[in-house]
């Protein structure tokens, strides 16, 4: 009988949001070429939708929402009881059947992402769970690239304990390994680094200018959403850079999001051109020289960069999105950052410069090589 290692990938895939996707396929990929023959097994937020979408990523991976649930299941406690209930679940002597799958790994894995904040203080019971399903299974246990900005004193504390006990804890940025203060704690950058080759296309019929808004968490006094005031900063601005519609793509990262920039910036500009979600995690991002970005969010910046592109990165909320692009702006990326109250001056060319890209795939690939142990 043959023993197949089984390592165990706790995702945000599955809503779906472009990062989350491509942070999934990311580690998939580089375990379908490390460890073909193993069981892979990822924990999400919808796995009939991350199932449809990469299940041909790795030979023998599987999908479903154990850890999710048991943590969800917490939500609403506070942190301390919330991290005890969801470890007590995962080490119960009558847990279920899907529960040993997660307690039986050799490696179970937080991969990165935005989560680990106090915007989703709830989510401490995701680490929680691979601390404890690591101890229950003897294998190694890990946290990588997450960015840990904003953070609430009450979640921190527990969060910093936890992560101390990690085989690997690893970070994408600054702020967050000085929130922690743990001397074990490596902050590298994104796990999209890892794996950088298979993100974009080069498209000589590419938009001119492309764009990424959000509309999902941009802070009024009202609570609500703001998406005309970001449609009247990406019209002034295309105004100011003059640039025509037929020359502008618009990119989807969230859908039901995302589209509500879309829709009415469409009502101005009905020739802006459209790419959903599922094309850009198909096909890679519609990428080509003397382009131009312009985004909210954090990935499109990342893999644009990547491919050598520059443009303006724009903050909806200076407590999470700043320190976000300001990490890649420190990194190296070549772009600039802005808010929506002043109209950006278009930037020159931009993007990693080749060597840097090499540093930090090298760094990915030192912390999936202690984690995995391939």
């Amino acid at each position: 009988m043959v023993t197949r290692p089984r390592y165990y990938l706790v995702t945000c895939a599955g809503a779906p949001n472009y990062g989350d996707e491509l942070i999934t396929a990311t580690w998939l990929r580089y375990l379908a070429r490390h460890a073909p023959d193993a069981d892979v097994v990822v924990d999400c937020v919808r796995p009939e939708y991350a199932r449809a979408a990469m299940s041909v990523l790795h030979p023998r991976v599987t999908f479903t929402e154990t850890l999710w649930m048991l943590c969800l299941a917490e939500a609403d406690k506070e942190v301390p009881e919330a991290i005890a209930a969801v470890q007590a679940k995962v080490r119960a002597a009558n847990r279920s059947a899907a529960v040993d799958v997660l307690a039986g790994s050799d490696v179970v894995h937080l991969v990165g992402g935005g989560l680990l904040n106090g915007l989703y203080p709830w989510a401490t019971g995701l680490v929680a769970g691979v601390v404890a399903a690591a101890a229950e299974s003897g294998g190694r246990s890990g946290v990588t690239g997450q960015g840990l900005c904003p953070q609430r004193p009450e979640t921190l504390a527990p969060l910093r304990e936890l992560m101390a006990t990690l085989t690997v804890a690893d970070v994408r940025d600054e702020p967050s390994a000085r929130l922690l203060a743990l001397d074990g704690v490596q902050a590298t950058a994104d796990d999209v680094f890892l794996e950088p080759a298979a993100t974009h296309r080069a498209d000589p019929d590419a938009p001119e200018v492309m764009v990424c808004a959000q509309s999902d968490i941009v802070p009024a006094f009202n609570g609500s959403t703001e998406a005309p005031k970001i449609v009247e900063f990406l019209l002034a601005t295309m105004r100011l850079w003059r640039v025509p519609a037929d020359r502008i793509g618009f990119v989807e990262c969230f859908p039901g999001l995302d589209n509500q920039v879309h829709d009415l910036l469409k009502e101005h500009m009905p020739d802006v051109r459209f790419h959903p979600v599922a094309e850009i995690l198909r096909d890679g991002l519609p990428l080509r020289p003397g382009q131009t970005w312009v985004s909210t969010r954090f990935h499109p910046h990342l893999v644009a960069a990547m491919a050598g592109v520059g443009g303006v990165a724009v903050s909806v909320r200076p407590d999470y999105y700043d320190v976000k692009h300001q990490s890649l702006i420190d990194q190296g990326s070549g772009w600039r950052l802005g808010t929506l109250h002043e109209i950006p001056q278009r930037p020159p060319a931009g993007g990693f410069a080749r060597q840097t890209l090499e540093r930090l795939r090298h760094k990915k690939m030192s912390v999936a090589e202690t984690l995995y142990e391939l």
